[in-house]
Order: C-alpha cells, then sequence, then structure tokens
C-alpha cells in the first residue's frame, strides 16, 4: 500500500511552525542464515579529534562523510557503499560516533586520510582495533527471535545500526528522522512543497527497530519537516519581505525595513563564500547601525556579500 503524505497546516509549533502528519508502515526484517558472525571495532576519528581540541564538535553528517574516504583507503574490498549500489551490501556499517560493526574481520591499523569538509581540511590519522567478537551473542539472539523471545538489547542496537547505516550517508538526519539532501543533481526528483514564503517543505523517513510479538521489525514513518529554502540571503530576503528592490541602498534606507530585515536574518544558518573559501555562520543577531551592511553587490550574475555579516 503506498503512503499517502498530507500536509496539515496547524496553530503553530516551534521553529518550523507546522504540526505535521505521520504515516506508517511495519516490515519484517530477514536474516541471512550465513551471517553467524557479528565483530566490534573502535575507530578513533583524527579529524574529530583535531576539532576537539578547539572545542568544536563535528556533526553527523562530517563523521559520515569522513567514514566514507577512510574506508575507501583502509578496505580496498569494500563494496562502493557511498554510491547508488545496491546489489552488493557493505562490509562495514559504522555508528557515526566510534563503533563500526562487521559482519566479518577487516584490517585494523592506522591510515591517513586526505579530508576537505567546508574550509577545513588536511590528512588525518585514523585507527581501528577490533574490540568485541560479538558473534556468540549475535547466534544467541538469532535462535531467541526464531522463539519469538527478546533479544539482547546489543544486538538490537547493532540491528538498528545497520539498517540505519545507507540513510546516514546519504540523508540529513534532523533529530531520529533521514530527509535527502537536496543538490542541484537531485532537486528534480524530490518532491517539495512552498508552505511559506521563504520556506519549503519536503519528506523524510523516521525509522525505528523493534522487537515485537512478530518477530524483529522496521517501522518506518513518512514524516514532512519545513525547511528555510536554499536561497542566496538577498533572494531569501526578496521573497520573505516581498520587496523586488531589495538590493538598493535607498530600501536599506528605511528605518523598518532594516528591522524587519535584521528579524527574517536571526538564527539563520548561512553559507559564506570568499576568496579564501566557504564557511557556515549562524547570525545571532545584528544591530540597527550595521544593518546597511547587508547591502549586495552584483557580479556576472552572481550575488555577493559586499561585506561580512557582524
Amino acid at each position: 500500500m503506498q503512503n499517502v503524505l498530507e500536509l496539515v497546516p496547524k496553530q503553530a509549533a516551534g521553529q518550523n511552525g507546522q504540526r505535521i502528519q505521520l504515516s506508517s508502515n511495519f516490515y519484517k526484517t530477514k536474516q541471512a542464515h550465513s551471517q553467524l558472525q557479528l565483530f566490534e571495532y573502535h575507530f578513533e576519528n583524527g579529524y574529530e579529534i583535531e576539532k576537539n581540541k578547539f572545542r568544536k564538535k563535528i556533526c553527523l553528517e562530517e563523521s559520515m562523510s569522513f567514514f566514507k574516504e577512510w574506508i575507501k583507503i583502509a578496505d580496498a574490498n569494500s563494496p562502493p557503499n557511498y554510491t547508488s549500489d545496491y546489489t552488493t551490501p557493505p562490509r562495514a556499517y559504522f555508528d557515526g560516533r566510534s563503533k563500526i560493526y562487521t559482519y566479518e574481520m577487516i584490517p585494523e591499523g592506522e591510515v591517513i586520510v586526505p579530508f576537505r569538509y567546508q574550509k577545513h581540511s588536511g590528512e588525518f590519522k585514523a585507527k581501528i582495533k577490533m574490540t568485541n567478537d560479538l558473534s556468540h551473542v549475535w547466534q544467541r539472539s538469532m535462535e531467541r527471535l526464531k522463539a519469538g523471545e527478546a533479544i539482547d538489547p546489543i544486538i538490537l542496537h547493532v540491528k538498528q545500526i545497520i539498517l540505519k547505516h545507507k540513510f546516514c550517508l546519504e540523508h540529513v538526519k534532523v533529530g531520529n528522522t533521514y530527509y535527502p539532501e537536496v543538490t542541484v543533481a537531485n532537486e528534480h526528483c524530490i518532491p517539495r512543497f512552498d508552505i511559506a514564503p521563504g520556506k519549503v517543505a519536503w519528506k523524510g523517513l523516521n525509522l525505528t527497530v523493534s522487537n515485537t510479538m512478530g518477530g524483529l521489525s522496521l517501522q518506518a514513518k513518512t514524516k514532512a519537516a519545513v525547511f528555510y529554502k536554499p536561497l542566496p540571503l538577498l533572494d531569501f530576503l526578496a521573497e520573505i519581505l516581498k520587496e523586488n528592490a531589495v538590493d538598493q541602498e535607498r530600501v536599506w534606507a528605511i528605518r523598518g525595513f532594516r528591522e524587519s530585515a535584521i528579524t527574517a536574518c536571526k538564527g539563520l544558518q548561512i553559507n559564506v563564500n570568499s576568496p579564501a573559501g566557504c564557511w557556515s555562520r549562524k547570525i545571532m543577531d545584528i544591530t540597527p547601525d550595521s544593518a546597511h551592511m547587508l547591502r549586495f553587490k552584483t557580479l556576472l550574475g552572481m550575488k555577493e556579500l559586499k561585506k561580512s555579516l557582524p
């Protein structure tokens, strides 16, 4: 049965200002009889360690991106689990933090990983070491599963990691829901719905693995969320404030317009492009006296910041 997504506008709630109706299904998971081994590895991410020196935490997308680069170097026999090749399962499943689970042993040791994420780039050490052989626990849990009994909590956790692994590689995680990242290459095949000026919604999947009376099940809920449109800041303000001449200085001379622009910009996560590279910043506040610095200039059809935002 095909899921039908219906957006139900209700009283504003939270930052998104929308409550969303969910539809869900349960799916039974299958276990291949040949997979009687399970190993746990500790993964030391040198890129994360380097950023922690400056008290900066890496996000899940950064961690999964580093894992993809690491596995290409460390495990040449691993299939291309970061592409659309669905015919061969990956050899390693990463939890996004420090644990890797595999059905077969993979090489241990240390490698150097060339890695770039936004403005951060360099070569970072990555280590992997087997910490636990879970094969006995795995086999015992499969026997319990056949008998309709509860499986070991660690195996339930591992099953969630395995089932969600590919979603973590190819989607953006917001809370417990995975949303496809909209890019120039795939934007034509991801349905999006205009919700309000400057905002658009698209659907993702909320995945939960549970041990029910019918066995080990995967519950998949379709969920829509509201995001800011991925526009240049100037175009975003033009749509939000309904002002076509937003790039003209006379508009910014109006105090009321500046105050509206400040309100619209607060809390936005933006990408700032410069000759030195691209980096993300969150706009915490803009003082009225410096709001005129939000003026833009046009160069070769591209809108650029005239001066960095405060």
